[in-house]
């Protein structure tokens, strides 16, 4: 845990004196690039698991020791797999491949946004960079999808290039996909009430502080049996947290991105950058809760915050909305990683 204290105090640290400055941005994702790639081959990834299990790789399938097969349209990451396993090198590499092209993504994203890059930055290791180390192959793909998300929402959208990058990203994370909800609600161009929206946002957040279970498993409770829900719910309540403590840090998290959609735009209603935001915080207030598969994809959506946030935080009203995010995800993070929530093993330098 001292690393990753050190880590974030560090770049809390550098953000502070240097909130604008774009050579700053770069040294901090290289530094955070760096300790992402040597972190340990046992950390994050299914990459290891497919190649340990003596599997036989091949685009589209995957034979294993017992001539089981599974089927992959993961194109990218398959190719990627079977350069590893042709040329015999060590898994690690999946991991470096993962790290450095998940940091170029997101910095050719914030670069696009005009965001200030360094708060930029920050407001991704509090948010992913943990994370990261579980699902660092979604984490690539959510990366690419915030560049294919910069040039939707610009004043002159590129569709194509868009679809480019959607497809880019299925091919290492098939969860992607879903990113064509965002095209569809863009396009529909349909004017929303922003304080319609807000107003919702925290019905849904009141429902779920109150209900003692998730809407999202309440819903999966009606396909499954009394005795398997049940189960899962146990699960779902040991792992994250289901209680006094986990709701509240629930209710901040909430309260706090739906204060900063409701004060970006004095606008009436929302535009581009305010439907791709709340299309990530609804899928964080259905999902917070579970640690299904489901909670996972609803980074496709989330990752837009990055953008969001980081501009609300520049502006006059987000000086203190920024602090209270800092702090806050800074301890909520690394109490999570100190109870091994999320599957975050300890860290491990590996080089």
């Amino acid at each position: 845990m001292l690393f990753y204290i050190s880590l974030f105090l560090f770049v809390i640290l550098v953000v502070s004196i240097y909130p604008r400055s774009k050579k700053t941005a770069i040294f901090l994702l290289c530094i955070i690039c760096f300790f992402s790639m040597f972190r340990g081959e046992n950390v994050g990834t299914d990459t290891s698991a497919i190649l340990n299990t003596e599997k036989a790789l091949s685009f589209f399938i995957l034979y294993d020791s017992q001539g089981m097969i599974s089927r992959s349209s993961e194109l990218l990451y398959m190719g990627l797999l079977m350069f590893i396993s042709e040329f015999n090198l060590p898994g690690e590499i999946a991991i470096y491949f993962f790290s450095i092209t998940t940091m170029l993504f997101l910095y050719l994203a914030l670069k696009r946004s005009g965001v200030a890059m360094p708060i930029a930055v920050l407001v991704f290791t509090l948010m992913y960079y943990l994370l990261s180390f579980n699902i660092a192959r979604q984490c690539l793909a959510i990366s690419i999808l915030l560049y294919a998300y910069t040039f939707l929402i610009s004043e002159k959208p590129k569709t194509l290039v868009f679809f480019i990058l959607l497809f880019v990203a299925m091919m290492f994370h098939m969860s992607s996909i879903i990113a064509l909800l965002v095209f569809v609600a863009l396009y529909l161009n349909i004017e929303l009430n922003r304080k319609l929206l807000t107003t919702i946002a925290l019905c849904i957040t009141l429902l779920n502080v109150i209900s003692p279970i998730p809407i999202v498993d309440t819903i999966f409770s009606f396909f499954a049996s009394s005795v398997t829900y049940l189960q899962k719910y146990e699960d779902v309540s040991e792992t994250l947290q289901m209680n006094i403590f986990g709701k509240l840090n629930y209710l901040i998290t909430a309260l706090l991105y739906i204060y900063i959609f409701a004060q970006s735009s004095k606008e009436k209603y929302a535009d581009k950058w305010d439907l791709l935001f709340y299309m990530g915080l609804v899928s964080y207030l259905f999902t917070a809760f579970s640690n299904s598969d489901i909670a996972r994809i609803s980074n496709v959506f989330m990752i837009f915050q990055i953008i969001y946030v980081s501009k609300f935080f520049t502006s006059p009203k987000g000086v203190l909305p920024f602090w209270v995010f800092v702090i806050f995800h800074t301890l909520m993070r690394l109490y999570f990683t100190s109870k091994n929530m999320g599957g975050v093993l300890p860290y491990e330098l590996s080089i």
